[in-house]
């Protein structure tokens, strides 16, 4: 291959995966979906526990000893800067429009029925690929779905007042926690982070933060309050996605089939969350209205397809082109 076809390549993988991560971010404003689903999805889930995986005590040494183009090529940097500048982007420019879609019940549920069909295709695509040639995989679904089903009923999980957030300190443990949480959700495909966010009250800040956060940026002011809240969230991240990553990829390459099947079951055991007909106060299974079943069938089809057909044309996908993760 030419140095010019190789170029190419790799320019169109890092839109691909830019734009992949616009997705994710888009999924994580929502209650009920997963940026882990997204990344399954779009092929690159066991790329993106590799690179979080690096995060090791070698790269702090690295990092520590001044080696940084050591230490950027060992974390992949160009592989988490494209992917975490598209999730960034997508945050920053959608958390008004989705917190409005959210507010309107009609829009929510064509919303959610899209997401529904998403889950549903990539139930499928992910459960083609599970041989079953002994127990565990069905254990393994089976499981999964089960704790996947309790974490989204979730009534077990303790509800804190949105008043006990405003006061957010410069070092906030609870916040802290909470970023932890929602990172081990986000690399669950099927698990929600913002839907675990939303049981303990802290949710509406993080929307209410993340939308004046940009505002802020747009009129080059700089809430302080906002600012505060999302950086000891994103340490919570931070330090939830280096322990978390480790046992997933672990498991990804030690039980490739059975890590399938535990990741399958999350989806599936996951769809009460995301049905398009449920709120905060109310679960029925159809609306009153045939119309809007209609349209929420259309929207479902429509996510369907769009998975199947990224799964057909995958092998036209760019790849994640070697140099691009070094």
């Amino acid at each position: 291959m030419s140095d010019h076809q190789q170029s190419n390549g790799s320019q169109l993988s890092g839109l691909f995966l830019f734009l992949s991560g616009m997705c994710m971010g888009v999924a994580d404003l929502i209650p009920g979906i997963s940026g882990g689903t997204i990344a399954f999805i779009m092929g690159f889930y066991s790329n993106l526990m590799s690179c979080l995986k690096s995060f090791n005590l070698k790269a702090f040494k690295l990092l520590f000893n001044g080696q940084f183009l050591a230490f950027s090529r060992h974390i992949q940097w160009k592989f988490l800067l494209t992917l975490g500048g598209g999730m960034v982007t997508s945050i920053l420019l959608f958390s008004h429009f989705i917190h409005v879609i959210l507010g309107q019940p009609v829009l929510r549920t064509f919303f959610y029925s899209f997401f529904l069909g998403l889950v549903l295709a990539s139930f499928l695509v992910c459960f083609r690929k599970i041989r079953f040639n002994s127990l565990s995989p069905v254990l393994g679904i089976v499981s999964s779905a089960f704790v996947a089903y309790l974490l989204t009923t979730a009534a077990w999980i303790p509800q804190f007042q949105p008043s006990h957030l405003q006061e957010t300190h410069f070092f906030d443990v609870w916040v802290l926690i909470c970023g932890s949480i929602a990172v081990c959700a986000l690399l669950l495909p099927g698990i929600s982070g913002s839907y675990l966010m939303s049981l303990v009250g802290l949710y509406p800040s993080l929307i209410a933060s993340t939308a004046q956060l940009g505002y802020g940026l747009k009129s080059l002011t700089f809430p302080a309050d906002a600012i505060i809240l999302l950086s000891n969230f994103f340490v919570g991240i931070c330090l939830g996605a280096l322990l978390f990553a480790k046992l997933l990829s672990w498991l990804l390459s030690t039980f490739p089939n059975l890590s399938m099947a535990i990741l399958s079951g999350f989806m599936i055991g996951s769809l009460r969350s995301i049905w398009p007909f449920s709120d905060a106060s109310n679960s029925v299974l159809l609306s009153d209205s045939p119309s809007v079943n209609a349209v929420a069938l259309l929207f479902v089809v429509i996510g369907v397809g769009v998975v199947l057909g990224i799964d057909f044309f995958s092998k036209y996908r760019p790849t994640t082109h070697s140099s691009f993760l070094r």
